[in-house]
């Protein structure tokens, strides 16, 4: 089988021939050639120099416009000026990690403003480490084991959330009641019994499993858009049904809001849907681009950390939690977002992006629905190379998703930076010259795909 359109392939080698140097050395020490699952996806990754605004600059002196964003870290730009001078003065005073400081409270005070929810937080180093914090906290508060998820949900490297995100096969059991199955993991029988797995979009399922494991159940875990499965929005009465059932039954509503929370507006997709969360997980943006994960929640649950507890405390820890730079970097992000001016601006370019898109696949023909709107509010777009959005994360990954690598090592080859392990999303530093850039060169792409 072959994966590339000849064409696109041709061209991607032909210009990153320091690239492929580098990675052919890199695959000796770091596996795939890269630091991590996302830095790595066929034929191999751009090496990338240095950045600035909405651009990106690789070893082989080609500039790109950067709609990645560091996997949806950045906001502002690249090299904020306001995100710069914040760093830059953390990084003066000094300050070690794992000792307090007066900028950790500012932070979640206002934190705290965007997402009342959020009444007590705890920083940590990653979402991640944010979202298995919960799972603990979520297990001591109900006394219950069982977790609840969505099949294609991801909520990081937490163990035994590591299951059910690409179903495919009949090993994934029937669309109204999945089966628990590990995704790139080795795990024991044991905790996969310990996850229960929801129907994504399906209320009628979703509240009879649900109501079968209840007293059971310490927590749901709700990624309110699928991100890993195509960045599908949960419809809002799916939603309120979960947040009802869950508090009449006592079990603790989690929203990973790693992708959402800050992005779509202040209060995140909580606030969109008009739903509180028990508690919430934010990460990626949150630190100003810099590594930061955030748990917040209703007082009495989050009290479960408190020492005053002694010997039946949770442990929350983490030496570089809170790490003074990216506090200091969050703050300065914060503080740019309450002005307003984001949200307005990258409304405007990615609606612009999105239905520029969906007409360049129109108007050459070739079946394509670009997707990245949540109720109104548009912050990316994302090409599903089949006749209408998908659902629930089943109907993505029934998608030629190797359409969606060939268009986006395309546009790489064409100077635009969209890379395919992670939704494209439009900054602050965005312009509508970037858009007009991304769109010429998503017209050529196209052309080529369709010349085989």
């Amino acid at each position: 089988m072959e994966i590339f359109n000849k064409q696109i392939l041709e061209l991607f080698l032909s210009r990153t021939a320091k690239s492929r140097a580098l990675w052919e050395s890199a695959c000796h020490v770091l596996p795939d050639g890269g630091g991590g699952d996302m830095q790595c996806y066929w034929p191999y990754p751009v090496y990338m120099q240095h950045a600035q605004g909405s651009n990106i600059y690789d070893v082989d002196g080609h500039e790109y416009v950067d709609f990645f964003c560091g996997a949806g870290t950045i906001m502002l730009g690249h090299r904020s000026p306001m995100i710069l001078k914040a760093a830059e003065s953390a990084l003066k005073d000094g300050m070690p990690v794992s000792v307090a400081c007066e900028s950790e409270i500012k932070l979640a005070l206002l934190l705290r403003k965007f997402m009342p929810g959020m009444e007590m937080i705890r920083f940590l180093p990653s979402g991640s480490e944010a979202n298995q914090a919960a799972i603990r906290l979520a297990r001591k508060f109900t006394g219950r084991s069982k977790i609840a998820k969505f099949e294609g949900g991801y909520h990081g490297q937490a163990q035994e959330m590591l299951v059910s995100i690409e179903p495919s096969g009949p090993a994934c059991g029937p669309a109204n009641e999945p089966s628990c199955m590990p995704w790139h993991t080795a795990m024991p029988a044991h905790m996969l019994q310990q996850v229960v797995i929801l129907p994504f979009n399906n209320i009628k399922d979703t509240l009879r499993i649900i109501e079968r494991h209840a007293v059971e159940l310490a927590a749901i875990m709700v990624e309110p858009v699928l991100v890993h499965g195509g960045m599908i929005p949960a419809d809002k009465d799916y939603l309120r049904a979960i947040k009802d059932v869950a508090a009449a039954h006592g079990i603790l509503l989690v929203f990973d809001e790693v992708v959402t929370g800050l992005r779509l507006v202040p209060g995140g997709a909580q606030e969109i849907y008009g739903i509180t969360a028990d508690m919430t997980v934010l990460a990626k943006p949150v630190g100003g681009g810099y590594p930061m994960g955030v748990l917040g929640g209703r007082k009495e649950v989050m009290s479960c950390i408190c020492m005053d507890r002694m010997h039946d405390k949770v442990c929350v820890a983490g030496s570089t939690s809170g790490h003074p730079v990216s506090v200091a970097a969050g703050l300065a992000l914060l503080t740019e977002l309450e002005k307003g001016e984001y949200y307005k601006h990258v409304q405007e370019l990615a609606s612009l992006a999105g239905k520029g898109l969906q007409k360049a696949f129109d108007d050459a023909g070739m079946l394509c629905t670009v997707t990245g709107e949540l109720m109104g509010y548009c912050r990316g777009f994302w090409p599903h190379f089949s006749s209408r959005a998908p659902r629930n994360s089943r109907d993505f990954y029934g998608e030629d998703l190797l359409k969606l690598l060939n268009f986006c090592i395309g546009m790489i080859a064409h100077g635009i930076f969209m890379s395919p392990t992670g939704a494209p999303s439009v900054t602050l530093a965005h312009t509508r010259d970037d858009i007009d850039k991304m769109l010429k060169a998503a017209s050529s792409v196209i052309l080529m795909m369709k010349s085989g």
